[in-house]
């Protein structure tokens, strides 16, 4: 492909090219190549072909550029994610700590209780010896 000064357009990217002085594409970096009219059919077969290839490593690299955008996104939003996640952890593991401190003090008052309830029992079995005493000192019969 020719590329004629006047043209001042890539042919690789299309990018306005400002500076005659270039000798690469800003954008592709495509080498700015003036082929006169009179160039072999080689020479314009040589520079189409190397176009072409050009073209197709510009619109992988663009592809390449999107994609890599797209995972550093998604790169954010995992590292967003898992922030959150450690920090509803942190907290979870909070409440499973307060919750195993009640469990103790549960326990520890279940002890309590068992320990209350047979002493209850105990007053309440001296209790009845101790009615059956008043009642067998009160009872004229015996």
């Amino acid at each position: 492909m020719e590329m004629k000064v006047q043209d001042k357009i890539c042919p690789a990217c299309s990018n306005q090219i400002d500076d005659e002085s270039l000798e690469f594409c800003k954008i592709c970096n495509w080498e700015v190549v003036i082929i006169s009219g009179s160039a072999s059919q080689a020479l314009l077969k040589y520079y189409n072909d190397k176009l072409e290839r050009h073209k197709v490593s510009i619109t992988k690299i663009s592809k390449l550029k999107h994609e890599n955008v797209n995972m550093v996104q998604q790169f954010d939003l995992l590292e967003n994610r898992k922030s959150e996640l450690e920090s509803k952890n942190r907290y979870l593991n909070s409440e499973i700590e307060n919750l195993n401190d009640k469990i103790k003090k549960y326990y520890g008052l279940v002890k309590e209780i068992e320990i209350l309830q047979t002493a209850i029992n105990a007053l309440q079995e001296e209790n009845k010896e101790l009615k059956i005493k008043v009642t067998n000192q009160n009872d004229p019969k015996i």
